[in-house]
């Protein structure tokens, strides 16, 4: 009789092993004529016929190096007629094998007549291990996989079998009630991985990897694992720094995929202006008669502008969060620095000139414009060269400064006559200083060559309300402060214009421009119907909030809108994931970076709440707490030394209701717990306590 060779499927079965392995002899044994249901232990016939057949192979392989494993050992009888094996396939893991089933039994394999088996298996633990008895439930025809059919010669007598017959059989019921040692065999064709975010360009997109059943999936970058889930598996985008990322599942069957993804590098323009609130940017829909922008607007059009954008509610606590991506609470700035005094933003800190130094693309770094982050006391103490710019062309404080510095009398120091800082390098100059600002930040971007990183902080439209010269008018000369703010936010757009098209196109091709305020429009200028509360320094919105616009290669929506909300912090995390900037200092930071919204407008929040805070003295402290506030999207609660004050956003921008803390509807009420936990949360993450 023939048999059929299982070398093939041998290989990766520990059943047929045992097929391979059997020492018994080929030879005939007896059996009963008929099933006896009192045999219960394996007798061995000296005189070589055999009554049972036994199998005690040790540690099995699998194919490759021998390792402990638990196998079966499993003795048999066979009776009536002669089993044939025609084909052999891998069963399904019978759910009845890691359980502790009925004990075995005679069982029919076949109809009339059929062969009958009776099985009983003893699990060993190799090697080393004691034996353990754990009889199995009767095995069917689907159990083993085997299919039988009466020999049609009856070749043999009856008591008279072939061994290997029944060895077949054991090897085949092994293969059926091992599954400790047998792998789950393959049904199908293998897995494929779905990865999305392959645009190539770190931060942009999550890195998305998925399969359509539930086996475990890994992100790794190099040798690093980052991420790991069931079925599905983000890696966020602002964790997606540059590098080869690749996913993985722990079906080895599973052919991984991987992405490159680099910085997408560049040139980075950030535009801030000085006290221009929402209610001036007529993009935003608030006032009755913002002053025109067309150049701010043009940029909106490149880019995505953010309605929910909150800074500090004064000048040097911005700058110094806008530098650092830490919020006023690390940085010891939470008022405006005096010219008197002797603070300035500390050595220690890291701002995002020296978060470039760590860029692979090597980046250069220059401020135009307004300093205003030290003393006026030594000019060439506490300059921007000491927080990484290789130049500064601009002003130290706010132009009229240096005379309340040194005196009480009047002179017209403004816009057309101002002290200018070179390099700690000091002049007076009297070019309109909204133009002046703009030819610098022109002549640094041709002095850096690219990759460059170019700070332009205009002093417009902070007072002196100078009239702009006649050529930066669009209107009828300007009659009061009002008028002469609106010219000088027209102006300091008309100089943006200018500098956008004096920059070689290609260049602009390769440049990302953040444009945005430092805090709110000054109560002196604000026009009805925006109430003069919602003003800068103030803790209602309008002391907070500000324009915001980003533009350039990346944008995937130009014209798009987004109402996630971001603050200055996030400045610095943007400009790093564009450089490829590590970050992995150590130093706690607050920021988040905006590029993901430049892919997708619509991308979730990275925080639940926006976070303001002012307090005094600047330095070290002790501090003495003005206010600290939160802002979700429907409420805003503010922490006073008298208490809190809660108010319901409205419809519109700057849109706020006082809301009674003693008269709440329930929806107030939990906007109320809701807002208290995070400040509460952000307090401790800051190291604060209440007043």
């Amino acid at each position: 009789m023939a048999f059929p060779d299982l070398s093939d499927r041998c290989a990766t079965c520990a059943g047929c092993r045992l097929w391979n392995n059997l020492s018994t002899p080929c030879g005939s044994f007896s059996v009963p004529s008929a099933p006896d249901p009192q045999i219960a232990q394996p007798k061995n016939d000296a005189a070589g016929a055999m009554s049972y057949l036994r199998s005690d192979e040790g540690s099995a392989s699998l194919g490759q190096t021998p390792s402990p494993v638990r196998y079966s050992s499993s003795w048999s009888y066979l009776s009536e007629q002669l089993l044939t094996a025609t084909d052999l396939v891998p069963p399904a893991t019978d759910p009845r094998c890691g359980e502790e089933p009925a004990p075995g039994g005679w069982v029919e394999l076949s109809s009339s007549p059929g062969p009958s088996l009776m099985n009983q298996d003893r699990v060993v633990d190799q090697p080393g291990g004691d034996p353990f008895e754990r009889p199995f439930a009767p095995l069917t025809t689907a159990d083993t996989g085997i299919e039988t059919q009466l020999s049609p010669a009856r070749a043999l007598s009856r008591g008279a079998r072939p061994v290997r017959a029944l060895v077949w059989i054991l090897s085949t019921i092994l293969w059926s009630c091992a599954p400790e040692t047998i792998p789950t065999p393959a049904v199908g064709p293998p897995e494929v991985l779905e990865v999305s975010g392959v645009s190539g360009v770190a931060g942009l997109e999550d890195l998305v990897c998925s399969v359509s059943t539930s086996m475990t999936l890994s992100w790794s970058l190099g040798d690093q694992l980052r991420a790991r889930g069931t079925g599905r598996v983000v890696v966020p985008a602002r964790e997606v720094v540059g590098g080869t990322w690749t996913c993985s599942a722990a079906d080895e069957r599973v052919q991984p995929r991987s992405v490159t993804v680099a910085p997408q590098g560049g040139n980075v323009l950030v535009i801030l202006m000085d006290d221009v609130g929402i209610d001036n940017v007529g993009l935003y829909g608030v006032g009755s008669d913002p002053p025109p922008t067309p150049n701010l607007d043009g940029l909106a059009e490149r880019g995505v502008l953010f309605r929910n954008a909150w800074a500090l509610p004064e000048c040097s606590p911005t700058r110094a969060s806008l530098l650092t991506g830490r919020y006023p609470r690390r940085t010891g700035i939470g008022s405006v620095l005096q010219m008197r005094g002797f603070v300035a933003l500390a050595d220690a800190e890291v701002t995002i000139p020296e978060v470039l130094a760590t860029s692979p693309l090597g980046y250069r770094s220059a401020l135009a414009g307004k300093w205003h982050l030290a003393p006026l006391l030594w000019p060439w103490r506490f300059h921007p060269a000491e927080q990484g710019f290789e130049r500064h062309m601009g002003s130290m404080d706010n132009l009229q400064a240096r005379l309340r510095l040194w005196s009480d009398a009047t002179f017209p120091l403004g816009y057309y006559f101002w002290e200018k800082n070179t390099d700690g390098v000091l002049s007076w100059e009297t070019t309109y200083a909204t133009t002046e600002t703009t030819d610098d930040a022109l002549a640094l971007m041709t002095e850096l060559g690219e990759p460059w990183f170019v700070l332009l902080a205009y002093n417009a439209a902070h007072s002196p309300w100078d009239v702009p010269p006649p050529q930066l008018l669009t209107g009828p000369p300007p009659l009061d402060e009002i008028e002469s703010f609106d010219a000088a936010i027209t102006a300091m757009d008309t100089e943006i214009g200018r500098l956008l098209a004096e920059m070689p196109p290609d260049q602009l091709d390769r440049t990302t421009i953040v444009a945005l305020a430092d805090n709110g429009t000054p109560q002196q200028v604000v026009e009805p119907p925006v109430p003069v509360w919602q003003s800068k320094g103030g803790w209602m919105e309008g002391g907070s909030r500000v324009p915001l616009i980003v533009a350039g290669p990346l944008v995937s929506r130009p014209g798009a809108v987004s109402d996630a909300l971001v603050h200055v912090v996030d400045v610095l995390p943007t400009v790093a994931a564009l450089a490829g900037a590590s970050l992995d200092d150590g130093i706690e930071r607050d920021g988040l970076s905006l590029l993901p919204y430049l892919a997708d407008p619509a991308y979730p929040s990275g925080r639940g709440v926006l976070w303001t805070e002012k307090f005094f003295p600047n330095g070290e402290g002790p501090y003495v707490d003005k206010f600290r506030a939160v802002r979700d999207a429907s409420h805003h609660l503010v922490l006073l030394p008298e208490g809190e004050m809660l108010y319901r956003l409205g419809p519109g921008p700057l849109e706020e209701t006082w809301l009674p803390l003693d008269t709440l509807t329930q929806d107030d009420a939990d906007a109320l717990e809701r807002l208290r936990k995070a400040m509460i949360e952000q307090e401790a993450a800051l190291g604060l306590h209440r007043p």
